[in-house]
């Protein structure tokens, strides 16, 4: 929901205003959902979900079933809020550090989320880069190759985060072992 909003308030490279009213047709059939789900009621909906998927749809209101309470709901929302602007804050520095504008990092986030829907590559890669790259290119006029150092530098990044969460996870398992029961 945060991409499409960002989708609207970004500004697009020419050529792409069609993704606007793609955003706002997402955002309007999730609102339309929503209001269908509350007004029906659950039971009802849950009714109307082939016997096939109820399985899926029961995980996923049992997730969902946290928010029903607006104070944890108001703490996934502002977690959410804050994982979305730090990623925008530290794309912004990465792009300034290779000389590129900091401008460009809410476009290069959305890029980024939507090449992530499309699962052919791991982490990714190569269809993240070829949906920035010529992005960047065709909008900043930057040159290809520091738009794609910039785009490894992200998964680069990504890697050295996760390895370090993984060690710090190993070495916690490894001072307080977990308990079988």
């Amino acid at each position: 929901m945060v991409m499409a909003v960002l989708t609207l308030v970004v500004p697009l490279p020419a050529g792409y205003g069609g993704l606007r009213w793609l955003a706002a047709g997402v955002l309007v059939c999730m609102l339309l959902i929503g209001l269908a789900g509350w007004r029906i009621g659950p039971e009802r909906a849950g009714r109307l979900v082939p016997r096939r998927l109820r399985p899926v749809l029961g995980q996923i209101a049992g997730g969902a079933a946290m928010l029903s309470q607006r104070r944890h709901m108001a703490g996934a929302v502002g977690l959410q809020l804050l994982t979305v602007l730090g990623r925008i804050a530290s794309l912004a520095a990465l792009l300034h550090a290779f000389g590129m504008p900091a401008g460009a990092a809410p476009l290069v986030v959305c890029l980024m989320v939507l090449a992530g829907l499309v699962a052919i590559s791991p982490g990714g890669l190569g269809v993240r880069e070829a949906a920035v790259v010529p992005v960047l290119v065709a909008t900043y006029g930057m040159a290809a190759e520091p738009a794609l150092a910039v785009s490894l530098a992200v998964q680069a990044t990504a890697l050295v985060v996760a390895g370090t969460g993984a060690a710090a996870a190993l070495a916690a398992v490894q001072l307080r072992p977990p308990r079988i029961a």
